[in-house]
């Protein structure tokens, strides 16, 4: 199923979060691509704003409603820009990491162009090296992690025993980064 295009909307992502909240709801893949938002490229100054409220709002709750869905296998968010500030707020954020560690079923998860910071990046990484052990694929392209978080990654991929693939080009990683992916990488016999 995806939600983008032309005719996105806040309201979409709030009836979505809905649906994941139901038991009979059996979605595995789900697109949230904001890149195309008609509640965003319609307005202009304070309109933006709101609309970019009401966005944040509607992805609360669907990231709280995720926590409690068991179908969904893939999960692709992204387009929204860092001019917009990120298409996740602290609670949003807060709930899709508790989602991602509680949840049994998601195996792909696609985060780009989201604005991600290195705060939020820090809690995922976090994640990786202790308690998820479904999460396959995970695509943070294009955001704003800096060396700093990215070394924390390498370091979870010591001891994370599932994840396959980890995207993170086009963000501020440095080469002397990417020597302790090498190194991480002697030892994790998963990733590819």
């Amino acid at each position: 199923t995806d939600i983008d295009g032309s005719t996105c909307t806040a309201l979409e992502v709030a009836l979505c979060s809905s649906a994941m909240k139901k038991p009979s709801c059996n979605v595995e893949e789900l697109t949230f691509d904001f890149e195309y938002v008609t509640d965003l490229n319609e307005c202009e100054g304070d309109e933006t704003h709101r609309q970019t409220r009401k966005i944040r709002q509607a992805m609360r709750k669907w990231t709280s409603a995720l926590v409690h869905n068991t179908s969904l296998r893939k999960l692709k968010i992204g387009g929204w820009g860092c001019e917009n500030g990120g298409v996740f707020d602290d609670k949003s954020w807060s709930c899709l990491v508790k989602a991602i560690e509680e949840n049994q079923n998601l195996e792909v998860l696609e985060l780009y162009m989201c604005a991600i910071n290195d705060i939020q990046a820090c809690r995922l990484s976090l994640v990786l090296a202790s308690t998820n052990n479904t999460l396959r694929e995970l695509y943070l392209y294009k955001n704003m992690i800096s060396d700093v978080v990215a070394e924390r990654f390498a370091e979870a991929l010591k001891t994370n025993s599932t994840l396959r693939k980890l995207y993170l080009y086009k963000n501020m990683i440095s080469d002397v980064v990417a020597e302790r992916f090498a190194e991480a990488l002697k030892t994790n016999s998963t990733l590819r």
